[in-house]
C-alpha cells in the first residue's frame, strides 16, 4: 500500500528534560550587636621601699712622701683619690686624699593610686526588635 506506513518506518519521540541549578546570594540581617564601654577605677595601695645613694666628700690632709704617685683604692663604702704634687726632690707628697663615703638610705614610700580598668558588654539584638528597644539585650 503506497502511503502506508509500517512498524519500522515510525519514528517515536520521547522529550527529553534538563535541570539546570542557578543559585544566588543574599544578604540577610539576623541580629545586631551592640556593644558598650565602661572604665572602672580602683584604688591600689604601693608601698614599697625605695633605696637612694648620696656621696659624703671629706678632704683628709696626708703630707707623705712617696716615690710613685698611689692609685684610686676602694675601702669598704669609702672610695680614696689621693691628690698629688710634684716637688723638686722628684718624689711625691701626698697633700691629701679625698674620700668618698657611699651612705645607703631605705625610705618606705606609701600612696594610693588609681587604677582604671576598661570592661566591654556585648548584646545582641534581634532583628525583629527596634533599634532602640532594650528587650533584646542579653547580659
Amino acid at each position: 500500500m503506497a502511503g502506508e506506513q509500517t512498524d519500522e518506518d515510525q519514528s517515536v519521540r520521547i522529550p527529553t528534560m534538563e535541570e539546570r541549578l542557578h543559585l544566588t546570594r543574599e544578604r540577610v540581617e539576623t541580629g545586631r550587636v551592640r556593644i558598650s564601654s565602661t572604665v572602672r577605677t580602683e584604688q591600689v595601695a604601693v608601698d614599697e621601699e625605695l633605696t637612694s645613694t648620696s656621696v659624703c666628700v671629706e678632704r683628709v690632709p696626708v703630707d707623705i712622701l712617696v716615690d710613685v704617685a698611689p692609685q684610686i683604692r676602694t675601702e669598704g663604702d669609702r672610695t680614696i683619690m689621693p691628690v698629688v704634687e710634684e716637688v723638686m726632690v722628684k718624689r711625691f707628697r701626698i697633700i691629701e686624699e679625698v674620700h668618698l663615703i657611699r651612705e645607703m638610705t631605705i625610705d618606705r614610700y606609701k600612696e594610693d593610686v588609681s587604677l582604671r580598668r576598661q570592661d566591654i558588654a556585648v548584646a545582641r539584638i534581634d532583628v525583629d526588635q527596634p533599634a532602640g528597644s532594650k528587650d533584646g539585650q542579653a547580659s
